[in-house]
């Protein structure tokens, strides 16, 4: 099989950690997590792995083979030895950047995933504290448009999922997903926390989970992320903790600044 770069592509908050790390389950595909950063990591960390509690070898062979001059994506290949690399990094600009590094070494291609724009908002409160205003809203709208006509002008090189059906019916979309690629589906690859992955960023729920069931040392998080494991235990589950987290107010000017979004996408309002 030809190798494929697979750089999903989402706003902040939108689950890409979690669909990396589905279809990183699958025997023929790694996930790399966020891989935007991995030059600046290498100077700056001395464990690359988010799981593991100290260098894996994935990771020791990959600095090596970097330091012997070879491009990042085809160490990330040699290292893991996947037909199919998955990048959670949510930016286009990762996209362009693997495209012209690995220039024709590999297929490549973007899942895009979107997210309600309560769920993906609702962070701007809970992780970095700030107010839920209508610039920020209308800041977020216009990211949002942006990315959409991107991922449009990509034409069958892009695959496009909801957060919520990826939740709600993870065998069914992730089996849709596989199609794209070109690779059959793997039962039982949705169970994500089973393997051992070595991502070297992500979103912290996902990653709790897998340390938990692995019985090794947890990464340091907020308590929302270790109450929001505590709650779900080991499954996929619909985050929508902002009917709750969002006050009616923040509601009302999210539903009327990104009306269109909602409409587009059959999201329902709130307010």
């Amino acid at each position: 099989m030809r190798r494929q770069l697979v750089t999903i592509v989402s706003m902040s908050h939108s689950g890409s950690t979690l669909l990396s790390l589905v279809m990183g389950t699958h025997p023929r595909c790694f996930c790399l997590g966020e891989f935007r950063h991995i030059d600046k990591w290498l100077k700056e960390r001395d464990n690359l792995c988010r799981i593991c509690p100290s260098e894996c070898d994935f990771w020791k062979k990959f600095r090596v083979l970097v330091s012997r001059g070879m491009n990042i994506f085809e160490a990330a290949f040699e290292s893991s030895g996947a037909d199919i690399l998955i990048d959670s990094s949510k930016k286009r600009r990762s996209f362009e950047k693997g495209k012209a590094s690995l220039n024709g070494k590999a297929d490549c291609r973007v899942l895009h995933i979107l997210r309600n724009p309560y769920g993906s908002l609702m962070f701007q409160k809970v992780k970095y504290r700030q107010r839920i205003t209508k610039e920020r809203v209308k800041r977020w709208v216009r990211r949002r448009k942006k990315l959409d006509n991107y991922c449009d002008s990509l034409g069958d090189n892009c695959f496009t999922i909801k957060y919520e059906d990826f939740c709600l019916n993870p065998d069914e979309v992730a089996g849709r997903i596989c199609a794209f690629l070109g690779i059959d589906y793997f039962p039982g690859m949705t169970s994500f926390w089973e393997k051992h992955h070595h991502l070297c960023s992500g979103n912290g729920k996902p990653i709790v989970t897998i340390q938990r069931f692995h019985g090794l040392p947890q990464a340091r998080t907020r308590d929302e992320i270790k109450d929001f494991v505590d709650s779900t235990g080991f499954q996929i589950r619909l985050d929508e903790r902002y009917k709750t987290i969002l006050n009616s107010r923040e509601k009302r000017i999210i539903t009327r600044v990104s009306k269109e979004l909602l409409e587009k996408y059959g999201y329902e309002t709130l307010a």
